[in-house]
Protein backbone atom coordinates (compact mmCIF):
# COMPACT_ATOMS: atom_id res chain seq x y z
CA UNK A 1 0.00 0.00 0.00
CA UNK A 2 2.78 2.38 0.61
CA UNK A 3 4.34 2.23 -2.85
CA UNK A 4 0.62 2.96 -4.28
CA UNK A 5 0.40 5.82 -1.61
CA UNK A 6 3.64 7.75 -2.25
CA UNK A 7 2.82 7.16 -6.15
CA UNK A 8 -0.42 9.41 -5.80
CA UNK A 9 1.71 11.82 -3.53
CA UNK A 10 4.11 12.07 -6.57
CA UNK A 11 1.42 12.18 -8.71
CA UNK A 12 -0.54 15.04 -6.62
CA UNK A 13 3.11 17.19 -6.73
CA UNK A 14 4.52 16.70 -3.38
CA UNK A 15 7.85 15.56 -4.81
CA UNK A 16 8.37 18.80 -6.29
CA UNK A 17 7.04 20.92 -3.05
CA UNK A 18 9.59 22.89 -0.24
CA UNK A 19 9.65 21.59 2.88
CA UNK A 20 12.10 22.20 5.38
CA UNK A 21 15.09 19.71 5.03
CA UNK A 22 13.83 19.18 1.22
CA UNK A 23 10.91 18.07 -0.40
CA UNK A 24 7.46 17.58 1.31
CA UNK A 25 7.68 14.14 0.33
CA UNK A 26 11.17 13.82 1.74
CA UNK A 27 9.57 14.64 4.64
CA UNK A 28 6.37 12.38 4.71
CA UNK A 29 8.62 9.24 4.09
CA UNK A 30 10.81 10.11 6.70
CA UNK A 31 8.03 10.38 9.38
CA UNK A 32 6.83 6.53 7.85
CA UNK A 33 9.92 5.45 8.24
CA UNK A 34 10.45 7.18 11.83
CA UNK A 35 7.03 5.91 12.68
CA UNK A 36 8.01 2.13 11.49
CA UNK A 37 11.33 2.33 13.51
CA UNK A 38 9.27 3.26 16.24
CA UNK A 39 7.07 -0.06 15.94
CA UNK A 40 3.97 2.21 14.96
CA UNK A 41 0.65 0.46 14.12
CA UNK A 42 0.38 0.29 10.41
CA UNK A 43 -2.57 2.93 10.23
CA UNK A 44 -0.20 4.92 12.26
CA UNK A 45 1.59 4.88 9.74
CA UNK A 46 0.03 5.21 6.89
CA UNK A 47 -1.10 8.82 8.64
CA UNK A 48 2.55 9.60 8.91
CA UNK A 49 3.15 9.40 5.68
CA UNK A 50 -0.26 11.99 4.69
CA UNK A 51 -0.36 13.96 7.37
CA UNK A 52 0.15 16.97 5.23
CA UNK A 53 -2.48 16.19 2.63
CA UNK A 54 -4.92 18.85 3.61
CA UNK A 55 -2.18 21.00 4.72
CA UNK A 56 -1.50 21.92 8.62
CA UNK A 57 -1.30 25.78 10.94
CA UNK A 58 2.45 25.33 10.24
CA UNK A 59 2.47 24.33 6.19
CA UNK A 60 -0.90 25.48 4.82
CA UNK A 61 0.12 23.56 1.37
CA UNK A 62 -2.88 21.20 0.88
CA UNK A 63 -2.14 18.24 -1.25
CA UNK A 64 -6.26 17.80 -1.70
CA UNK A 65 -9.00 19.70 -0.18
CA UNK A 66 -11.56 18.46 2.67
CA UNK A 67 -13.74 17.89 0.11
CA UNK A 68 -12.11 14.63 -0.52
CA UNK A 69 -11.47 13.45 2.55
CA UNK A 70 -13.37 9.76 1.55
CA UNK A 71 -10.40 9.73 -1.41
CA UNK A 72 -7.96 9.42 0.76
CA UNK A 73 -9.54 7.50 3.16
CA UNK A 74 -10.35 4.76 0.14
CA UNK A 75 -6.74 4.75 0.11
CA UNK A 76 -5.21 4.52 3.39
CA UNK A 77 -8.06 3.51 5.62
CA UNK A 78 -10.85 5.30 7.79
CA UNK A 79 -8.60 5.47 10.94
CA UNK A 80 -5.25 6.40 9.14
CA UNK A 81 -7.53 9.18 7.55
CA UNK A 82 -8.82 10.21 10.66
CA UNK A 83 -5.48 10.54 12.15
CA UNK A 84 -4.87 13.25 8.75
CA UNK A 85 -7.52 15.25 9.98
CA UNK A 86 -6.57 15.80 13.08
CA UNK A 87 -3.22 16.54 12.35
CA UNK A 88 -4.39 18.69 10.01
CA UNK A 89 -7.19 20.58 11.88
CA UNK A 90 -5.32 21.05 14.74
CA UNK A 91 -4.93 25.11 15.45
CA UNK A 92 -1.67 24.68 17.17
CA UNK A 93 -1.94 28.65 19.00
CA UNK A 94 -4.95 27.28 20.39
CA UNK A 95 -4.00 24.09 21.70
CA UNK A 96 -0.86 23.41 22.51
CA UNK A 97 -0.85 25.58 25.34
CA UNK A 98 -3.31 23.59 27.02
CA UNK A 99 -2.17 20.12 26.11
CA UNK A 100 -0.43 19.41 29.56
CA UNK A 101 -3.61 20.62 31.35
CA UNK A 102 -5.97 18.38 33.32
CA UNK A 103 -8.88 19.36 30.28
CA UNK A 104 -6.78 19.74 27.42
CA UNK A 105 -8.92 22.24 25.04
CA UNK A 106 -8.06 21.22 20.82
CA UNK A 107 -9.27 23.46 18.69
CA UNK A 108 -10.38 22.31 15.10
CA UNK A 109 -9.14 25.31 13.10
CA UNK A 110 -12.00 23.87 10.08
CA UNK A 111 -14.83 24.32 12.36
CA UNK A 112 -13.71 25.79 14.91
CA UNK A 113 -15.13 23.15 16.92
CA UNK A 114 -13.01 23.09 20.75
CA UNK A 115 -13.26 19.99 22.39
CA UNK A 116 -10.92 18.24 25.10
CA UNK A 117 -9.52 14.85 24.73
CA UNK A 118 -9.87 14.22 28.20
CA UNK A 119 -14.18 14.29 27.78
CA UNK A 120 -13.66 11.22 25.93
CA UNK A 121 -15.99 12.83 23.27
CA UNK A 122 -14.91 10.57 20.60
CA UNK A 123 -13.48 11.77 17.37
CA UNK A 124 -10.11 11.43 16.67
CA UNK A 125 -8.23 12.76 19.73
CA UNK A 126 -6.31 9.44 21.16
CA UNK A 127 -4.76 9.88 17.47
CA UNK A 128 -4.09 13.52 17.08
CA UNK A 129 -0.25 13.65 17.10
CA UNK A 130 1.65 16.32 19.43
CA UNK A 131 5.18 17.43 17.71
CA UNK A 132 8.43 17.91 20.13
CA UNK A 133 11.83 17.43 19.85
CA UNK A 134 12.37 14.73 22.52
CA UNK A 135 10.69 11.48 23.53
CA UNK A 136 11.53 8.21 25.43
CA UNK A 137 12.21 7.13 22.29
CA UNK A 138 14.36 9.73 21.37
CA UNK A 139 14.79 12.50 19.45
CA UNK A 140 13.15 13.60 16.71
CA UNK A 141 15.19 15.71 14.24
CA UNK A 142 13.70 19.17 13.17
CA UNK A 143 13.00 18.31 9.35
CA UNK A 144 10.26 15.85 11.18
CA UNK A 145 8.76 18.47 13.79
CA UNK A 146 7.09 21.44 13.28
CA UNK A 147 7.37 23.44 15.94
CA UNK A 148 7.26 23.57 20.28
CA UNK A 149 4.08 23.77 21.54
CA UNK A 150 4.09 26.63 23.53
CA UNK A 151 4.29 26.49 27.47
CA UNK A 152 1.68 28.33 29.10
CA UNK A 153 -0.02 27.57 32.44
CA UNK A 154 -3.16 25.44 32.52
CA UNK A 155 -6.18 28.10 33.87
CA UNK A 156 -8.10 27.10 36.74
CA UNK A 157 -11.12 27.62 35.19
Amino acid sequence: MSDHVVAWLRELGAREIAHPGGTLLTHLERVEALLGSWGARPALRRAGLCHAFYGTDGFPTALLPLARRAELAAVIGDEAEEIVYAYAACDRAASYPTLACEEAAYRDRFTGRVDSPARGSGGTWRSCPRPTNSTSRGSIPPSVTHGEPNSAPCSSG
